[in-house]
């Protein structure tokens, strides 16, 4: 959220989104008595799943392993024959789908986590996932399916509700993010981030004066809070206060945090000066 853009007051937030697992989201621990290193534990794995051929979890971890060293293909292959050994191994399923998005497969892994999540509807890294792809793809109704759910299962996960409230924002619906924002506040006060979005929140609505006094509570946790210093100009200016403003954009140059020229020169078009 720190890489906030302010251009000619027009709002522009980057935020966290919550992607797919980059390892398999299922991966069990490893065992003690299996080498530490990814190539070590790849060879335990192909020992192991030669010695059990018909064993699907030999087959399973075997296929963790590779997709540990980024060998797809394989992995793919790994979890096929655990699944031709064991159809009800949610698992593998998961991964497997995970696999072949990486292999550029995305509906096929989509097709994977839906079967996964018959077998096992709480798994919450088959809905994550699930998750990513509906929104690499721009299917907007399964990625709220998505959300809610793994809201119900873990609704005190911080990263689940920031994706929530990231969606809603994107969405336009600022009253149900900003619900989201102040859960997150009030489980984690410290955190200036979520208090700074739910001002952004408030400046879509054109609630300017909610804007500033969230911006200005987060300069009182952190001063140098590059976003915040760079908001209150523009609020300012929003509310035609252009001494505030001015007062606001010297605050920010002092803390090298420099509001974007192109807003500058709108405030010095519309305050009739160039100098706080």
């Amino acid at each position: 959220m720190r890489n906030a853009i302010f251009r000619a007051g027009v709002l522009l937030m980057g935020a966290w989104t919550l992607a797919g697992c980059a390892t398999p989201p299922n991966k069990d621990s490893a065992r003690k008595d299996v080498p530490g290193s990814a190539v070590g534990r790849l060879a335990a794995a192909r020992t192991v799943a030669s010695q059990k051929p018909d064993n699907p979890e030999a087959q399973y971890a075997l296929g963790n392993a590779l997709f540990d060293l980024n060998i797809y293909n394989e992995a793919a292959v790994a979890y096929q024959r655990c699944l031709q050994l064991d159809p009800k191994y949610a698992k593998a399923y998961t991964n497997l789908g995970l696999a072949l998005r990486r292999m550029g497969q995305p509906q096929a892994a989509v097709n994977l986590y839906e079967k996964a999540l018959e077998l096992a509807p709480d798994d919450t890294a088959t809905w994550k996932n699930l998750w990513a792809v509906a929104t690499e793809s721009g299917d907007g109704a399964r990625a709220e399916k998505c959300l809610k759910r793994l809201a119900e299962l873990d609704p005190k996960n911080p990263e689940i509700l920031v994706a929530l409230a990231d969606y809603h924002r994107k969405n336009g619906q600022f009253d149900a993010a900003s619900g989201f924002y102040a859960t997150l506040i009030a489980l984690d006060p410290k955190n200036p981030d979520y208090r700074f979005a739910l001002g952004i929140c408030a400046f879509k609505q054109e609630r300017w004066e909610e804007a500033e006094q969230a911006w200005r509570m987060v300069l009182q946790q952190d001063p140098t809070f590059s976003p915040a210093l760079q908001s209150l100009p523009v609020v300012y200016w929003k509310m035609k206060d252009y001494d505030r403003a001015w007062q606001a954009v010297k605050a920010a140059n002092e803390k090298n945090a420099p509001p974007d020229p192109g807003f500058v020169a709108e405030l010095e078009r519309d305050s009739g000066r160039k100098q706080p």
